[in-house]
């Protein structure tokens, strides 16, 4: 390197790194004179609004396909979210792009227009076998850490005791809600207990998959009493701290969710919930 570039590379040093990966599809920062930004915002608002309002749409979309008001295969036209989301074009690129990187949507590929990705049965069967390898193992670290006394099973022990309640009550629809806002949670104590903080990352990043697949699934009427015994179960075997049945109850537990939604999705009652 001779001098002339030595001095480049200093100039460019004192305006900033440039860095890839910072935003999704691994978009790189350009170097401008005196700032850093990325090469789409162009729209006046500064970079924490833009950031702020892109969070805000990605959330709105994300939250609209997980619960199937953007069902498979819906578009997702920028002009048209531009307009009923009120947001400038940039963060509706960028929440897009987020959205892609999740795999929710798709471009089509005749005219490279954007849609909700499509489930299918191959594709619910690959996610319930990933589910299965990531989360028996998440079960059988976060069991062992509770027998060796690394992890306080406290947190577990009154959700296992709000668990109880629950099946001494009445079936109600209110019941039923309150099953499922405590199974979630005890997904998110899973991820959160597990030592491994990738693991957990890599079974939170399943999510939103999961809750499409739980819209579109029809409900058979036997499946909340038999998932609640099994979430019993899996609370059990980690407050013991005993690894192999925890892998064991959470293996069940899934495979058995998914034999519920194949049999759902040829159910003819109308769409429903499953705790998955």
């Amino acid at each position: 390197m001779d001098v002339k570039q030595l001095e480049h590379a200093a100039v460019a040093a004192q305006q900033g790194p440039a860095s890839v990966g910072d935003y999704p599809g691994g978009t790189a920062l350009r170097l401008v004179p005196g700032s850093a930004r990325r090469p789409d915002d162009r729209e006046g608002a500064p970079m924490a609004q833009q950031r702020s309002k892109a969070d805000d749409v990605y959330a709105t979309l994300r939250a609209e396909i997980e619960s199937g008001a953007l069902p498979p295969g819906a578009s997702l036209s920028e002009n048209q979210l531009v307009a009923r989301l009120g947001a400038s074009r940039t963060p509706v690129r960028d929440a897009l792009r987020r959205l892609i990187g999740d795999d929710l949507a798709v471009r089509d590929g005749d005219r490279g227009s954007l849609r909700v990705s499509a489930l299918s049965v191959a594709g619910v069967r690959d996610l319930f076998g990933l589910r299965s390898v990531l989360e028996s193992a998440a079960a059988e670290q976060l069991a062992a850490g509770v027998a060796a006394g690394r992890i306080d099973p406290a947190p577990l022990v009154a959700l296992q005791g709000e668990l109880a309640g629950l099946a001494a009550d009445e079936p109600s629809e209110q019941r039923t809600s309150a099953f499922y806002a405590l199974a979630q949670r005890f997904d998110l104590l899973v991820m959160e207990l597990t030592p491994n903080p990738l693991l957990g990352k890599a079974i939170a990043d399943l999510r939103p998959h999961t809750t499409r697949v739980r819209t579109v699934a029809h409900q058979r009427p036997q499946r909340d009493e038999t998932s609640m015994t099994e979430h019993a179960a899996m609370v059990a075997a980690l407050v013991d701290g005993d690894a192999p049945a925890a892998m064991a109850t959470f293996r069940n537990h899934l495979q058995n969710t998914l034999e519920a939604i194949f049999a759902g999705l040829t159910d003819a009652d109308g769409p429903s919930s499953v705790a998955l």
